[in-house]
């Protein structure tokens, strides 16, 4: 398997390489978003690591191509932690990690080794809840055979729920998990998101529900 990563810096692609020196995995680097484009179609990459040598607009751009072509593999992308909008864009767009810099190599090395080792060891491809059909590597939602759109962050919070169907998920955690916020600033984040989701199964005709467990979070619910 290969790992791909876009980085125009050679320190930057030099502590890619050491993160990766110690596997039997293959580096193949690109220093642009169109050479990666086009290695990303290549059936060998099974992740890709994108540097900061880019702007973060730029790589927000890139990655929704990518997930619109179907790209199913991690993406992890790393950020200067500057500016969280930046960080929450990258996830929005359907990066899986955004490591925020400066990180310790060690912590550095390890989070990317689980990242990638999930992706390569995974078995289940999707989830089955009531009459949804999530898939795991395309992020595609079906309803009796008909695609569901979600947006990259409606389809996260879909997913995580899905994963604990009948039990009751916290606001707090699902700021944690799927919005990468340790603290609760106020926002009605969750609750505009739900509400979307909600929206989405209605108009779909699915029989699956997400219901408020008042004081306590939601959960998701087959009928």
């Amino acid at each position: 398997m290969s790992i791909l990563i876009v980085d125009a810096d050679p320190l930057g692609v030099a502590l890619w390489r050491q993160s990766f020196s110690a596997t039997d995995y293959r580096i193949t680097v690109a220093a642009s978003f169109v050479d990666a484009q086009r290695l990303a179609r290549s059936a060998s990459v099974g992740a890709l690591m994108i540097g900061i040598s880019v702007p973060e607009e730029s790589a927000t751009d890139f990655i929704l191509a990518l997930r619109a072509d179907g790209f199913p593999c991690p993406v992890v992308a790393r950020w200067d932690g500057a500016h969280h909008a930046d960080a929450l864009q990258l996830f929005d767009a359907g990066a899986d990690e955004v490591i925020q810099l400066p990180q310790h190599d060690v912590f550095f090395t390890a989070r990317l080794h689980a990242i990638v080792q999930r992706a390569r060891v995974a078995v289940n491809t999707s989830l089955r809840v009531g009459d949804l059909v999530i898939d795991l590597i395309s992020h595609q939602v079906e309803c009796g055979g008909e695609p569901i759109r979600m947006t990259a962050r409606l389809y996260r919070l879909l997913e995580f729920l899905a994963r604990r169907p009948g039990t009751t998920v916290r606001r707090s955690t699902l700021l944690a998990e799927v919005w990468r916020l340790q603290y609760d600033s106020g926002s009605n984040v969750v609750d505009v998101h739900i509400a979307q989701l909600r929206k989405r199964l209605l108009e779909s005709g699915s029989g699956v529900k997400v219901r408020t467990v008042r004081g306590e979070g939601y959960t998701l619910v087959a009928s």
